[in-house]
């Protein structure tokens, strides 16, 4: 697999997608795939974002990941690489930009090139699911 380039990472960066580990991860991808832990992370994101309702908090969470899932397309088209990791693999931890705070996601540096793994459309499958739920 080929590292990232600086042009790839700074991209990344510039959606809060970093391929370090986070010091205090938050929450993994695969927490919010379990029942139990939904009310907490509702609880979570009300906390974080000073949202003044649950929508609000929970849309908040819904457009970072968003900004996830376009980076992959992103990816996919200019370099014709792909994220493809595990769900427990992307993790969410607190940082403070543009003066407030919010959530940045962090990935291992898995991109192979142009292989449409499973797991990135499980995951977005997943997630629709799992919010729809709740």
């Amino acid at each position: 697999m080929p590292a990232l380039t600086y042009d790839q990472l700074r991209m990344l960066n510039s959606y809060s997608i970093y391929t370090d580990n986070p010091d205090k991860p938050l929450f993994t991808l695969e927490n919010l795939h379990k029942d139990f832990y939904l009310t907490d992370f509702r609880n979570l994101m009300m906390g974080i974002t000073n949202a003044g309702t649950e929508a609000a908090a929970i849309s908040h969470f819904g457009r970072r990941y968003g900004m996830f899932i376009a980076t992959q397309f992103y990816m996919l088209a200019a370099y014709d690489m792909i994220w493809d990791g595990k769900r427990v693999d992307v993790r969410f931890s607190l940082v403070h930009e543009y003066g407030i705070n919010t959530l940045a996601s962090q990935v291992n540096n898995h991109f192979p090139p142009y292989f449409m793994g499973k797991h990135f459309w499980v995951h977005a499958l997943e997630l629709l699911r799992v919010t729809r739920k709740s």
